[in-house]
């Protein structure tokens, strides 16, 4: 495979910034020499940047980004690494967006080899494309893999990013996966909602199967949110069901997902959620309905700053997600660069290398290279 690469060429070895300084004006009378080693001129003055050359050359593809995909989960942990036996995250990424035909028969090998670990890797590689803007190639091959039994779960997840006549009617199929359905219905289309039994069916299914939203949280919300806005006489039973259903922060969640919904019963689901919560963003919005519930004038709450030792803490703690290792370092930074230097050195030597995205986070932030 060829792939385009662009070269830069930097003029004079050096590519930085200067900082600008207000010029002395010359002695009247005195004429002004030019520098004789003064940058190209623009528009009759001297350029302030030197723009670079760029030529352009074909070569073929490193090694690297042709290796098969991960088959297991605990490989797919060492891909999002950065590990080299694997092609770059970013170009597989951006491949499987574009609808390349030989990464998504990348993929579709690599959930064909999973040893039983099939479901879990098809969530992996479903939750790496979660925000493509799919093209046609994309979506036609999604919907080619629906007819494959093996290829099925992976179809629908895929499918899940996809519009159209197509991908709506996979969706209200009755054998069609609850959480692949609830996955579609949760990323608004449209200005309209799409009030389909079928999401109502999967989404009131997928809460009683996890009523504290554990794997699907931020879904049931946004699905919650969508079917809110319709008003067919089976969504309030629906929801009202969902509801009751939902434990926890979960059920919470569902309630103040209800704030646009027509019926008098889930307006006071929302209310006495607001009630409970007056601070939730959704009980202080605009846009949300009048007149359902009061919420008290006071000071507004200051919110305690954590401690450099707790972020500290989240940065070292290996099952933290790497953007939460991340946000925290960059905390450490604003408020004590050495202190983030050090615990930088100290991840070093207690795990040998540093995860991809706190190794980014370090060398923008406290100048450490690795060796």
């Amino acid at each position: 495979m060829l792939k385009r690469l662009q070269i830069l060429f930097v003029v004079g070895g050096v590519l930085g910034f200067s900082a600008c300084k207000k010029s002395s004006p010359a002695p009247r009378g005195a004429a002004v020499v030019p520098d004789a080693a003064a940058a190209p001129t623009m528009l009759g003055r001297p350029a302030t940047f030197v723009f670079a050359k760029t030529t352009d050359s074909v070569a073929e593809l490193p090694r690297r980004y042709l290796a098969p995909l991960p088959v297991s989960v605990a490989e797919f942990k060492r891909f999002t690494e950065g590990d080299v036996r694997y092609p770059p995250e970013t170009h597989v990424k951006d491949s499987m967006c574009a609808g390349n035909p030989t990464a998504l028969d990348a993929v579709a090998t690599a959930v064909k080899s999973a040893r039983g670990q099939a479901e879990a890797l098809i969530l992996s590689y479903a939750e790496l494309n979660q925000f493509c803007a799919p093209n046609k190639a994309y979506c036609e091959q999604a919907q080619q893999w629906l007819a494959a039994p093996e290829l099925r779960r992976l179809g629908y997840r895929f499918l899940a990013n996809c519009s159209g006549e197509g991908a709506a009617t996979a969706f209200a199929a009755k054998d069609a996966p609850d959480d692949a359905v609830l996955a579609w219905h949760a990323a608004p289309r449209s200005a309209a909602p799409d009030c389909s039994q079928r999401h109502g069916q999967a989404l009131a299914a997928v809460v009683k199967k996890e009523p504290s939203g554990s794997a699907n949280g931020r879904r049931l919300e946004d699905a919650t949110r969508q079917l809110a806005a319709c008003t067919d006489p089976w969504v309030t039973p629906t929801l009202l069901a969902v509801h009751r259903s939902a434990s926890g922060k979960m059920k919470s969640a569902i309630a103040l997902a209800l704030r646009r919904a027509h019926s008098p019963e889930l307006k006071a689901v929302f209310a006495a959620a607001c009630v409970a919560e007056p601070d939730a963003a959704e009980c202080n919005d605009n846009d949300a309905p009048r007149g359902l519930y009061v919420v008290p004038k006071e000071e507004p709450r200051k919110h305690a700053e954590p401690s450099l030792a707790s972020l500290e803490a989240s940065v070292m703690d290996n099952e933290q997600p790497g953007y939460v290792r991340t946000k925290a370092l960059y905390e450490i930074a604003t408020r004590d660069r050495a202190r983030a230097l050090d615990v930088v050195r100290k991840l070093r030597l207690n795990n040998g290398e540093l995860p991809s995205p706190v190794r980014v986070a370090a060398n923008v932030i406290t100048a450490y290279q690795d060796p």
